[in-house]
């Protein structure tokens, strides 16, 4: 009897090891994936952040023109230039190239609205780049 426990020993040595380096690998890529949406949530909210105060500032640049020929009654029209010029600078002064490298924002002027919308890429300290982009839209309402 004792031999035949001796070879059932011997081949389930080793088993174990195997399972567990199993186990340790899979648990490696979950929080490899993990680290990684992190840092694409907190670009996406950072991005949105960003967004959302430059188009509030842009949203705020009236037609003059427009609204003293026409008067202020109820959305009052957006100047499309004074739009374009407030987002550059308001993104040259708040997010300079120098200290978020890789952050772009663009600009449509509707009407009564303006959308703007930021984009970058994101180096994901695992698996690799990835491009996150936000948008806020506002209107300035009389």
């Amino acid at each position: 009897m004792r031999r035949a426990r001796t070879v059932r020993q011997d081949r389930d040595q080793g088993s174990i090891l195997i399972l567990t380096i199993g186990f340790v690998v899979i648990a490696m890529l979950l929080v490899f994936a993990v680290v990684d949406a992190s840092a694409v949530f907190l670009d996406r909210r950072d991005l949105a952040s960003a967004a959302d105060g430059t188009a509030l500032a842009a949203a705020q640049q009236v037609d003059t023109d427009a609204v003293y020929a026409q008067g202020a009654s109820g959305d009052l029209p957006l100047d499309p230039a004074a739009v374009q010029r407030t987002v550059a600078g308001y993104v040259a002064r708040e997010f300079p190239p120098a200290q978020y490298p890789g952050w772009n924002f663009r600009a449509d002027t509707g009407a009564h609205s303006v959308t703007v919308t930021a984009t970058r890429v994101v180096r994901l300290p695992v698996y690799g780049t990835v491009t996150v982009a936000a948008s806020a839209t506002a209107s300035d309402r009389s």
